[in-house]
């Protein structure tokens, strides 16, 4: 269940922050965005094509330097009787994904040359995109930065912060206060999700807080027995922290993160106003890896368990299940219709349902049709991760569920500035 490092970001190049604008080309062929050529990461831009031979072949590539790596995509369409490509509406026909996706020469990248041992991980990520129709080509720069100006970083370790952290504020804005974001990553340990979520949070606005829980030097060596106090704690800090609506505090789980994140919220009312969860569980499940006790406690207590990875409904312990009714706030879920790691759309389904009978607010679910327990790696339109099992029946599955739910996800945390 452990994720997988990111290959996020790029090596820098010059880029043109400019939108709307055809690129220069010759015979009059030309590359259009429309949309920011220079953003956050997550940020879509449109691209098409104009100028090429009515009913004729058109190549369009992408390529990046991504982590000392070299990443490249490639596409070929047929021209409109108008002489024009789009990539969100016009389907390949061939290439490195299938379908009409905007940003499909970006997610469907693969490396093209091994990995260093040593690059920088907040670099931002350009991509070359480059149309050829005949003896006519042209191109342009795309940049995706993973950390915007202006945003500030503070490492935070058990001794002497009392936890093990990393905190990305955005620029200040006199007068104003933001909802924050507290993020924990699942079975892999140590500082999760690997994506630099943390950071990109930040560059949209909203302080966020990147908590390990094990696996770190004066953390436990396991997921057991984790108090959820040491969570209160790090929400409390972020609570204190300049520009932060201490009355917006919304929790951000994947995977076994997700069980926190809704305990939290459950067990801490008055302190979380709300909680993301991504392919998540209804129930709080047990230790890792022994599967021999609580993975999580209250006040000294065992929270209720079970062993039954999948159960909705719990027959060793049937007080496992999370009483989500409990959250003060709006509850954002994340599931994934071929997971093969748990079924977190039944688990989804089990929160919906428990909400209602408890007569409280449903929560806003996103379903990623064929997608797998990876559509957690929320951030979309970077290059495709070797994610294993879990990716889902089809591989444009997750990065197509990514690009979809990244905006809901922003909308859910605008929400709650109300």
């Amino acid at each position: 269940m452990a994720f997988l490092a990111l290959i996020g970001a790029a090596c820098r190049t010059s880029a043109r922050p400019t939108s709307g604008i055809p690129s220069g080309g010759k015979g009059g062929l030309r590359l259009v965005a429309t949309g920011p050529l220079s953003a956050v990461a997550g940020t879509p831009v449109s691209i098409s094509v104009t100028g090429a031979p009515t009913g004729g072949t058109v190549n369009i590539d992408a390529r990046a330097t991504l982590f000392g790596r070299t990443w490249t995509s490639s596409a070929t369409y047929t021209a409109s009787p108008a002489g024009t490509v789009d990539l969100a509406t016009s389907l390949p026909v061939s290439g490195s994904y299938a379908g009409a996706h905007e940003m499909g020469l970006f997610w469907s990248m693969q490396p093209a040359t091994p990995a260093p041992s040593i690059a920088d991980p907040t670099a931002p990520e350009v991509v070359e995109v480059t149309a050829t129709a005949g003896s006519r080509t042209t191109a342009l720069h795309v940049e995706r930065q993973l950390v915007a100006p202006g945003v500030t970083h503070r490492s935070l370790r058990p001794s002497p912060d009392g936890f093990y952290g990393e905190y990305f504020a955005p620029p200040p804005r006199a007068t104003i206060r933001r909802p924050a974001v507290l993020i924990f990553g699942g079975s892999e340990g140590a500082l999760g999700p690997p994506l630099p979520v943390g950071e990109v949070l930040a560059s949209e606005g909203y302080p966020t807080l990147v908590l390990a829980y094990f696996g770190e030097p004066g953390l436990p060596e396991s997921l057991s027995r984790i108090p959820l106090e040491y969570f209160a704690a790090a929400a409390r800090w972020l609570a204190g922290q300049p520009g932060v609506d201490a009355r917006r505090l919304i929790t951000y789980g994947v995977s076994r993160g997700s069980e926190v994140a809704l305990l939290l919220a459950a067990y801490y009312p008055s302190l979380i106003d709300g909680a993301v969860a991504l392919v998540p569980s209804s129930t709080a499940l047990c230790d890792l890896p022994a599967c021999a006790g609580a993975a999580w406690t209250y006040q000294g207590r065992p929270v209720p368990f079970t062993s039954q990875t999948g159960a909705t409904a719990p027959t060793d312990d049937p007080d496992a299940a999370i009483p989500v009714e409990r959250v003060r706030g709006p509850i954002f879920l994340l599931c994934a219709t071929d997971d093969q790691i748990w079924p977190s759309c039944p688990y989804s389904a089990a929160i919906e349902a428990r909400l209602a009978r408890f007569q409280r607010p449903g929560p806003e679910l996103f379903t990623a049709p064929d997608a797998g327990h990876g559509v957690a790696f929320l951030l979309p339109y970077l290059p495709q991760l070797d994610e294993g099992n879990l990716i889902g029946a089809t591989p444009a599955a997750n990065p197509v569920g990514r690009a979809q739910a990244w905006p809901k996800l922003l909308a859910f945390l605008a929400g709650t500035r109300a």
